[in-house]
């Protein structure tokens, strides 16, 4: 382990505590004690723990009281019951309050182990999923172009802060249109044969130009690249677009064509010149 991952024991019987602390200890884990549902609030509160093992029955508190709090607190926590007075009914409870296991003391610790260490798998899962999904959302929000959701039929599902302000429009606002809604009717065409011969056989489209409607009205040049989107059974469920806004490029490009149209009339009128100049001699 890079970091020792971290076990809070909560039970008022020393021994016991002592026990788990020495085989925890052996097995690579950081470990702390509270002898009290006050003192262990109050540890969580200092750090954080990656485990919280629980007796039922606590001088302040019952060990299900607490299991509620903490997970209410820091659901990724794993919680773990321990308890001499097994019952069903505490059992389903510790289940529906969120434990990840429930042990009758004297404790078989071969059990207690593996659960604790196959909850632990799926806490660092989680954790690696949540981390990136964080730097996904990260760079989906400082991307300068814009990056659109939608599903099959078009309906706008997600956007990014580019995309809302290149259209002018707020996440609320382009989670009720359709893409049709801020393209112009003459490239409708355009999209479906792109779709239906560039994304559906290849899965995803060369960059292509066409055009935006603003929210308010203004049609503005883009350039696009979209890309399909599969669920688990590899079903079409939606397309995702890199979008950019080309007015600038395109308004160079017309400062251009007019430069180098002024630039061959100009050319023209100097042969012009010249042929009548040789007339004249």
């Amino acid at each position: 382990m890079n970091r020792k991952e971290s076990i809070l024991i909560v039970d008022d019987d020393e021994s016991t505590c002592r026990s788990l602390q020495l085989i925890f200890g052996k097995k690579g884990y950081e470990t702390e004690i509270a002898g009290t549902a006050q003192e262990a609030l109050e540890k969580v509160q200092e750090r954080s723990f990656n485990v919280v093992l629980i007796d039922i029955r606590l001088p302040d508190m019952e060990g299900t009281v607490l299991l509620g709090k903490l997970k209410k607190v820091h659901p990724e926590i794993v919680c773990m019951i321990i308890t001499g007075y097994a019952s069903l009914e505490n059992a389903i409870m510790t289940i529906k309050l969120g434990s990840n296991g429930y042990f009758v003391k004297p404790l078989v610790m071969e059990e207690v182990i593996y659960r604790l260490e196959e909850a632990l798998d799926k806490q660092r899962l989680e954790r690696k999923i949540k981390e990136s999904e964080q730097k996904y959302r990260t760079l989906y929000e400082s991307s300068k172009d814009g990056i659109a959701f939608s599903d099959m039929e078009g309906n706008l599902l997600d956007a990014n802060q580019a995309f809302l302000g290149m259209l002018g429009y707020s996440i609320e606002e382009i989670k009720r249109l359709n893409y049709q809604k801020v393209t112009p009717k003459k490239w409708h065409e355009v999209d479906a044969d792109i779709v239906k011969n560039q994304i559906m056989t290849r899965g995803y489209s060369k960059e292509f130009e066409k055009e935006f409607i603003k929210k308010d009205g203004t049609v503005f040049p883009i350039a696009i690249r979209a890309w399909l989107l599969k669920d688990k059974q590899g079903k079409p469920v939606g397309l995702w677009g890199i979008i950019r806004d080309i007015t600038q490029r395109k308004q160079a490009e017309e400062r251009i064509e007019h430069l180098n149209l002024v630039l061959r009339a100009i050319r023209r009128v100097n042969q012009l010149i010249v042929r009548e100049n040789d007339r004249n001699r």
